[in-house]
Order: structure tokens, then sequence, then C-alpha cells
């Protein structure tokens, strides 16, 4: 189960809403506002999980030599 979590925890999440976002087309009326609200979540998403991945990693004991 724990590898399970950081695995889930490490994710990519960002690349699917990226690619529906910018496959939409071009005269949409939001389309901007969308990227842009996106890209936001995906840079907040992998900041937050990813300066936390080495907490996850200790609090399971699955570091260095383990």
């Amino acid at each position: 189960m724990p590898y399970q979590t950081v695995m889930f925890r490490g994710g990519l999440r960002g690349a699917v809403p990226l690619a529906l976002v910018l496959g939409l087309p071009q005269d949409f009326e939001h389309r901007v506002l969308l990227l842009d609200l996106t890209m936001g979540v995906v840079l907040l998403s992998l900041l937050i999980q990813g300066t936390t991945i080495n907490r996850l990693l200790s609090v399971y004991n699955l570091g260095k030599g383990s």
C-alpha cells in the first residue's frame, strides 16, 4: 500500500487536462481562460506534489537503502 500511495501522489495529472484544453478549437469562446486556469492548476499541483514527495517517502520509510 505505501508504494501505491507514493505512485498516486507522484503521478502525471497535468498531461490529460492540458491535452484536452489544447484540443479545443481556436474560436472557442473562453479557450484562453481555460488554458490559463489549467496551466495554473497543473503548475500548482506540480509544485505542491513535487516538494512534498520526499516527506511522503520518509513517512513510509521508502527512501534510500530500503
